[in-house]
């Protein structure tokens, strides 16, 4: 009579009742018998991630300490998404304790890279062989300098046939054409979204001229974040920090900003799918930084007006929008009611929220009491609702 045990079932009935297990379950099970432990450890070493209550100076463990003790390089095989979550991890060091590659890992999320990590990141995406599908960096703010995201940049274009999600927030610096080459070159993409909080020298900005001239691959995008600049803003002819307008405002004629605003207006359109949109600078209110800052240094004075006389109108068929973020942009209007009317017509779905400037509350006087910047959070019915400020509409990775 024949017996049956684990390691003879059916595969799809191994994994049924490995389904009802917790981690620390399988992870008894791996040590029962040789035969058990083939069974368990792939599923085990499957979906690997730091504990997500990490504070902030820790002992060392999680995903650093599995490197370390050798766990990585003998189960990398295994793994098919990555999440570290620590402020202990230094690429080098790390990539010197993994395997040489990761052949089904197709999600990789790092939180805490930060100046001087670039080849590290660079060498660790060239390791992924599977295809990446979704990368995510959070990086931390570095008093040694800011991340800078070119050279890693290239290396995620080598993913272009599987990547669906890129995300990029924090303290970092990027050029605007590697930003933009990874729009021309990830037809898969479902999410885009590089937004730095980066107060000194900003982070990465596509540059609407380069927009024009781009042929965009990604077709099928849901989420969009970024700074969107270089537009000419004739519009903007007030003083700003008491200086002229003009140390501010990037230089054109109206004609030429409307030309601009509605050729970039023409290529968000092409996005008939996107359910989130983010523009412009998401400041980090809680820091020092921005606490010691002159708020009107902190504006982008060359970006979208978002207004129905720059073009607005053309986003009309953007159907799915959910969500709208609009943050530290000069639109260079007093009311933005008919926009409102516009946005609860045409995006009947959308909640929006906007971080803007009331020129007529507030001087530029930095000691004043009156912060001429608040959230306006429109709802789809036209009443005001209170914004929570630490919300982040891209934090559910």
């Amino acid at each position: 009579m024949d017996t049956t045990t684990l390691a003879t079932l059916p595969l799809e009935i191994q994994a049924m009742m490995i389904s009802h297990l917790s981690r620390h379950e399988m992870a008894v099970c791996a040590r029962v018998s040789q035969a058990w432990n083939k069974i368990f450890t792939p599923v085990l070493w499957r979906h690997v991630e730091d504990p997500l209550n990490n504070e902030k100076y820790r002992s060392m463990s999680g995903v650093d300490k599995a490197a370390i003790e050798g766990g990585l390089k003998r189960n990398g095989a295994f793994i098919q998404s990555l999440r570290i979550v620590t402020n202990r991890l230094y690429m080098d060091s790390f990539l010197e304790n993994c395997p040489p590659t990761f052949p089904l890992l197709t999600s990789l999320w790092i939180d805490g890279v930060t100046n001087g990590d670039e080849d590290d990141l660079t060498a660790l995406l060239n390791r992924c062989t599977a295809g990446l599908k979704k990368v995510v960096y959070c990086l931390r703010d570095s008093n040694s300098g800011c991340f800078e995201f070119d050279t890693a940049a290239w290396a995620l274009i080598e993913h272009a046939g599987t990547l669906e999600v890129v995300r990029l927030e924090g303290d970092y610096v990027s050029g605007a054409k590697p930003i933009n080459q990874l729009l021309c070159s990830l037809p898969n993409l479902k999410e885009f979204v590089f937004l730095s909080d980066r107060l000194v020298g900003r982070g990465g900005t596509l540059d609407a001229n380069e927009i024009v001239k781009s042929d965009w691959a990604c077709s099928d995008l849901e989420v969009f974040g970024c700074e969107i600049g270089n537009i000419p803003r004739p519009d903007i002819t007030r003083m700003i920090a008491g200086e002229p307008t003009s140390k501010r405002v990037k230089k054109g004629t109206p004609q030429e900003s409307m030309d601009l605003h509605r050729q970039v207006y023409t290529k968000l359109a092409k996005f008939t799918k996107l359910r989130k949109l983010s523009l412009g600078f998401p400041v980090n209110e809680n820091s020092s930084q921005y606490r010691r800052a002159n708020k009107d240094y902190l504006i982008q004075f060359d970006g979208l007006a978002m207004t129905l006389d720059s073009g607005l109108d053309l986003l009309k068929d953007l159907k799915e929008m959910e969500e709208v973020e609009l943050y530290f942009l000069e639109f260079g209007i007093r009311s933005y009611a008919e926009e409102e009317e516009w946005m609860k017509r045409s995006w009947p779905k959308a909640h929006v929220g906007r971080m803007y400037h009331f020129p007529e509350l507030g001087s530029d006087d930095t000691d004043s009491e009156d912060d001429p910047y608040g959230w306006d959070q429109c709802s789809n019915d036209g009443s005001s609702a209170e914004s929570d400020s630490d919300s982040n509409p891209y934090s559910d990775y």
